[in-house]
């Protein structure tokens, strides 16, 4: 009975004040369903939400406005000006702020010469736009001790920006969309109206008579977002009507795939990535080349993304090339540049990532020590310490330990104290115990397959400029114990903590 008096006056309900009420109700209801549903907005928080005036911005700020006394949350408004469509711009920031001190909302703005910074910095409009907004934000919340970023994201946004990734081209990840909740450093992008359509928006503002203004430049194809909405989209509605929904269902399945991938990626990490330091990342070759394809990429895009703080400018095509150079396929070489920066050397062990301008290893710079009996040396360039002791001679000299990595034995009398303590010279030449004669030392290391930071790090005890000894490594062949050796001494190398103590 109800249902068929509904059915019969539903014209009627549509233009009632009840219905009108609730459906007002039904939006704040939606967006507060969100933001607890995925624990966006914790009490007491302080917000910083970005409005440029348009229709999505207003209608998020209204509903959060309402649901203040919820979450007992302190709101600040941010507003760009980027000058790009004259009076319009400057109209667009005047409605802001006359709509936050109706609102009571501390209002942020500043304005920017968008067109100017993009052809100096050499970038699009769009990107040099989003640039200067971000760094706007980030620096408010800073000022304001705010933790979180409000944005006005859509279900429309979110549908254009999955479609601008596939024609860009992009892997799992890229298909996710939007997160309801993004990390950016220390920020948390927020979006909590990202599952909302434009059009009930849109209803939503017209019913509530709430006002808002509209962005010219959005009505024309000269940005690549615009061209999606406007042309793209359209004509796909030509061949499936409800493509929209299809590619935003597309995104909620590859945003959970995307979340049990990732969570294989933080278990595996550790593993792969062998230094993190100073800006760079070494990966160890084996380990990575052991891993499935999809999860090479993970580990490529994460590294790329830690570097750099995020992954604009680099897509799928970006990562094949640098998983193609890392397993040798048809990139031979040693050194591969990406966009934004970034730089790949590939080593025999490993593989080092790292970012240009920045600071990296540098190779060990130190002059020579000198060694003394009996007294130890610590030498912080090579994190050791060295200490030489006169032992006395074994009936059997099978029982010393010979050839370990931090201790040797050598014939004191083709000794000459204090020995010099140092790293690689050009020039250098080694005769390795057991060899028939000398060898560059260059050719020793090579032989020994070590990497090339390695080289420059080993150190050398050298007495009369004979090396007797690579430490950790090989005695030189003339300064080996024998039936005939009278005296010996016994050298230990330690190698140090981090605080300078010998381990």
């Amino acid at each position: 009975m109800f249902l068929s008096y509904c059915r019969r006056y539903s014209s009627y309900l549509l233009a009632t004040p009840y219905f009108f009420i609730y459906s007002i109700n039904m939006m704040i209801d939606k967006i507060k369903s969100n933001i607890d549903k995925y624990d966006l907005i914790s009490p007491g928080e302080r917000l910083l939400v970005c409005v440029s005036g348009g229709p999505d911005s207003v209608l998020l700020l209204h509903c959060l406005k309402n649901l203040q006394k919820n979450y007992k949350s302190s709101l600040f408004v941010a507003h760009v000006n980027h000058n790009l469509r004259g009076s319009e711009s400057d109209a667009e920031e005047k409605f802001v702020f006359n709509l936050c001190a109706r609102l009571k909302v501390p209002f942020l703005k500043c304005s920017v010469a968008t067109e100017f910074i993009a052809g100096k910095e050499k970038l699009s409009i769009e990107e040099t736009a989003r640039n200067l907004r971000y760094n706007f934000f980030r620096n408010i919340c800073h000022m304001h001790k705010i933790k979180k970023i409000i944005l006005a994201h859509t279900k429309d946004d979110q549908v254009e920006t999955i479609i601008m990734r596939l024609l860009r081209g992009t892997g799992i990840k890229g298909l996710g969309g939007m997160h309801f909740e993004t990390a950016q450093g220390k920020l948390r992008l927020i979006r909590p109206m990202l599952d909302i359509e434009k059009l009930d928006i849109l209803d939503y503002l017209k019913k509530s008579k709430i006002k808002y203004k509209i962005d010219s430049s959005n009505l024309k194809t000269d940005y690549f977002r615009n061209k999606v909405r406007l042309e793209i989209i359209p004509m796909l509605k030509k061949y499936s009507p409800k493509i929209q929904e299809n590619i935003f269902r597309i995104g909620v399945v590859a945003k959970q795939a995307e979340d049990i991938l990732q969570a294989k990626v933080r278990r595996i990490f550790s593993k792969i990535v062998i230094v993190k330091k100073d800006n760079l990342f070494n990966v160890n070759k084996q380990l990575f080349l052991r891993l499935p394809l999809v999860l090479r990429s993970e580990v490529i895009r994460k590294i790329i993304s830690e570097l750099k703080g995020n992954l604009n400018g680099i897509d799928f095509r970006h990562v094949q090339i640098v998983n193609n150079f890392i397993c040798n396929v048809d990139s031979p070489g040693r050194y591969l540049d990406l966009p934004k920066g970034i730089f790949i050397e590939k080593f025999r062990k490993r593989v080092c990532f790292g970012e240009k301008g920045k600071k990296t290893i540098s190779p060990v710079k130190m002059s020579s020590h000198f060694l003394r009996l009996g007294v130890e040396l610590k030498i912080l360039g090579l994190n050791m310490s060295l200490k030489a002791v006169k032992i006395k001679r074994p009936s059997d000299l099978k029982s010393l330990k010979k050839h370990s990595a931090d201790l040797e034995y050598f014939d004191l009398d083709k000794m000459a104290f204090p020995l010099e303590v140092r790293i690689r010279k050009t020039g250098d030449l080694f005769h390795p115990l057991g060899s028939k004669g000398k060898k560059k030392l260059k050719k020793f290391f090579i032989d020994q397959k070590m990497e090339e930071e390695q080289k420059d790090s080993t150190g050398l005890i050298v007495t009369d400029g004979m090396i007797a000894w690579v430490i950790g490594m090989r005695l030189g062949e003339a300064f080996k114990i024998t039936k005939n050796t009278k005296r010996i001494v016994k050298i230990q190398a330690r190698f140090m903590k981090s605080n300078g103590a010998a381990s």
